[in-house]
């Protein structure tokens, strides 16, 4: 049977016994060079093991010197992200108690509004009354937040 009419399977595991018998041949020679080596030559592996073993502890230390600021910043990001999440929360908990009433008011005015059959001027007067309600929305929102600040005197009555 050549190994061209082989299947798949039995070619792979010839190409692979192949590589692994390679392997084994190269790394008996490498182990006995190795040992050879340290028989005549024990200051230079000694020295060789020390360099790989420092070496790899380097590479070993500055991996986690990595590891330990790639976790500092993603601890820093979510702490961040959950002030964030209590920040939203508050503003939206202090904007819900803050303008309850106001958004009722601004929202029975839009309702109000509907309901007139109008003219251009009673169109007007509604888009009047929606930009006050909207700037002393805003005011309020500014004053609460952003109390002694110049920026609100662009919003004075």
């Amino acid at each position: 049977m050549s190994f061209e009419s082989s299947s798949y399977n039995d070619q792979f595991q010839y190409v692979l016994l192949q590589i692994l018998t390679q392997l084994s041949i190269y790394l008996r020679h490498v182990s006995y060079w190795g040992y050879k080596a340290s028989v005549e030559y024990p200051q230079v592996v000694s020295l060789v093991i020390t360099l790989l073993g420092l070496f790899i502890t380097f590479f070993l230390i500055k991996k986690l010197v990595q590891l330990i600021i790639n976790t500092t910043v993603f601890v820093l990001k979510l702490w961040i992200a959950i002030a964030l999440v209590f920040l939203v929360y508050k503003m939206f908990d202090r904007g819900t108690l803050f303008f309850t009433e106001d958004l009722n008011y601004f929202y029975h005015n839009l309702e109000i509004s509907q309901n007139w059959s109008g003219s251009i001027r009673s169109t007007n007067r509604l888009l009047i009354k929606v930009i006050n309600q909207a700037r002393f929305l805003l005011k309020l929102l500014l004053s609460t937040y952003l109390k002694d600040n110049e920026f609100l005197t662009f919003f004075r009555d």
